[in-house]
């Protein structure tokens, strides 16, 4: 697990916020690397195990509270990521 943190500060001059920058990868405020992606892609498409399982797995072995909905966006993720496969494959055959 790796934290980020963006320190900012207020002008008192202006009043304007500045606020440091995240890594160009880091998109959210919260936000789950590559091998959550990959695990609870893994265990619900192989291993047919419920979403709400699936978040309390995640939530008993890394104290990570993950909802259903990150399942879903995680599933709908990868099925994107192999769209190029699944062309050449249709092509193929």
């Amino acid at each position: 697990m790796t934290e980020y943190q963006a320190e900012v500060k207020i002008c008192l001059q202006c009043c304007c916020r500045g606020q440091a920058p995240f890594p160009e990868d880091v998109s959210g405020t919260v936000q789950y690397g590559p091998g959550v992606h990959a695990l609870t892609t893994y265990l619900h498409v192989d291993h047919f195990i419920s979403l709400d399982r699936v978040g309390e797995i995640m939530e008993a072995l890394f104290g990570a509270s993950i909802s259903d909905g990150t399942v879903v966006l995680n599933l709908n993720l990868a099925a994107e990521r192999l769209m190029h496969l699944e062309d050449a494959l249709k092509t193929a055959l």
